[in-house]
């Protein structure tokens, strides 16, 4: 887990399932909603990740109760899968869907406010996919 946060954090660019590249910001106040996702390829394998739209590669974005959208379905289905919990993937970022995120804050000893920002996104561990979209775990 350490060595994923290094890689995004450090990381000048990754590249994304359509061969194009996209540069990555630092981590830093978001700038507004996560309304899509970005595949990311980190240590060989994807991961789906909530971003500002889709394949924008632009992770500082935010997720809290009352949104709704694709990026709330992409992180509802990653809570199921890598923390165990039990979300309707209903694109609904709800009370569950806030309980499910200070669940993961919490395990992972950053903020725990509930909301899904730049920290959490950069923290979390995500759902491993290879190149033909076979899933490998978390």
């Amino acid at each position: 887990m350490r060595l994923k946060r290094a890689l995004a954090a450090t990381a000048a660019a990754v590249l994304i399932p359509l061969g194009g590249a996209v540069t990555m910001a630092s981590p830093a106040a978001a700038t507004g909603p996560c309304s899509g996702s970005t595949w990311f390829n980190y240590g060989g394998y994807w991961h789906r990740i909530p971003t500002t739209t889709d394949n924008s590669g632009n992770r500082q974005c935010h997720l809290q109760q009352g949104l709704v959208g694709g990026g709330v379905g992409e992180l509802q289905r990653n809570l199921n899968r890598c923390y165990n919990q039990s979300l309707a993937l209903d694109n609904n970022y709800g009370p569950k869907t806030t309980q499910a995120v200070r669940y993961a804050q919490d395990r992972l000893n950053i903020t725990v406010d509930g909301v899904f920002g730049p920290q959490t996104s950069y923290a979390m561990v995500w759902a491993k996919f290879d190149s033909a979209g076979k899933y490998y775990g978390c």
